[in-house]
């Protein structure tokens, strides 16, 4: 089959959702009155996953935890997920992008004001 006749590569976004979503307050309900500025932690994570021949799932992880000292504020977690199709793309091509396969992640830690 010449280059002209093969099926043309294609990306399609399939469905984006959240898979999860939580927020913990672990301290409360004495960190609402208490006055300190917290340390703020934020995690990126990024996660991909072939689970069919052409259907493939990729995540984007946050995480945000706010501590004084070692005492938590609060923690938040949320996963936002969304299935991809790749058609006509072989699976050995170095055209296939290779964010499917990455594992990506990133941590930064700031500190944020208290607000008065």
């Amino acid at each position: 089959m010449s280059e002209a006749q093969q099926p043309q590569a294609s990306f399609q976004i399939e469905k984006i959702y959240v898979k999860d979503l939580s927020l913990e307050i672990p301290n409360a309900p004495q960190v609402f009155v208490q006055q300190a500025q917290p340390q703020v932690e934020v995690q990126i994570n990024t996660a991909s996953s072939q689970f069919a021949e052409l259907y493939f799932e990729v995540t984007v992880s946050a995480t945000v935890t706010a501590r004084v000292e070692e005492r938590t504020l609060f923690l938040a977690e949320a996963v936002q997920a969304g299935i991809f199709s790749v058609r006509n793309v072989p699976s050995g091509s170095s055209t296939r992008c290779s964010a499917w396969r990455a594992r990506r992640s990133c941590s930064r830690t700031c500190a944020r004001p208290s607000r008065t």
